[in-house]
């Protein structure tokens, strides 16, 4: 990537700066990329009176609707 980046956080996805080369020759523009950032999945439950909580997963995602992605790896 050369250059700016904009970045649409509800689709996604990312626009940047790109140098491609073509036959030999190098043309600019713009690409898009997919967003993917890390997320931790934690599960909290009671034992013996204590609350507890464990680390289940880091998985990578693309932000937004957090809660849906969870609860459908949950299920």
């Amino acid at each position: 990537m050369a250059g700016s980046e904009k970045t649409d956080p509800i689709t996604g996805i990312s626009s940047a700066d790109v140098h491609r080369v073509r036959a030999g020759r190098v043309e600019r523009g713009q690409d898009s990329l997919a967003i993917e950032e890390p997320l931790e999945i934690r599960i909290c439950y009671v034992v013996d009176g204590r609350r507890r909580t464990d680390s289940l997963c880091v998985t990578m995602r693309t932000p937004g609707r957090d809660l849906d992605l969870a609860a459908g790896f949950l299920f």
